[in-house]
């Protein structure tokens, strides 16, 4: 499935598209479940102990006005992250354009991810930001645009654009 999208053809194209779709949507759910349920919850209940925690309340954060939000939050960031980005860097390194495909779907379904809490006001961003919406859709809407494009046009398949994406993601 990883080399073709369940498509069976080898070569780059349109026809990927259904597979693309499938995994991004099956990821999706795995994402949101596993990120924003269990390592939310993982985060907050670790640093719930730490005797700073009560402190970080005198502060405002960037995406939150709640710090601990924040912490939380940049903390699963921080994990999916260093997921998609080791995924490029191995697919890079070891010439695996297979693998790197997965990383750019990683990122895939973090941008929909994010792009989504944003829109519908859903933790972290329930507090609506119109400045951070501004700057976050715009960003997420580049990835949103470029790795299904990407993949479908072969670019995945190229050094030069392996050493780009992996070096954004890090």
């Amino acid at each position: 499935f990883m080399l073709t999208f369940g498509s069976g053809i080898t070569e780059p194209s349109v026809k990927w598209l259904p597979g693309i779709i499938l995994e991004t949507a099956v990821l999706l759910v795995l994402y949101h479940v596993i990120f924003f349920k269990v390592l939310k919850n993982f985060f907050k209940a670790a640093y719930s102990q730490r005797p700073w925690w009560d402190y970080v309340l005198t502060y405002e954060g960037i995406f939150s006005k709640n710090v601990q939000v924040e912490v939380c939050y940049v903390s699963i960031l921080a994990v999916h992250h260093f997921i998609g980005g080791c995924l490029l860097v191995y697919g890079t390194l070891y010439d695996r354009p297979d693998i790197f495909a997965q990383g750019m779907i990683v990122e895939f379904v973090d941008d929909i991810n994010d792009s989504a809490l944003m829109i519908c006001k859903l933790w972290p961003f329930d507090e609506p930001d119109p400045k951070l919406l501004f700057l976050m859709l715009p960003h997420h809407a580049f990835g949103l645009l470029m790795v299904p494009t990407s993949l479908v046009m072969g670019w995945h398949l190229n050094k030069d654009c392996q050493e780009i994406g992996a070096a954004l993601l890090m």
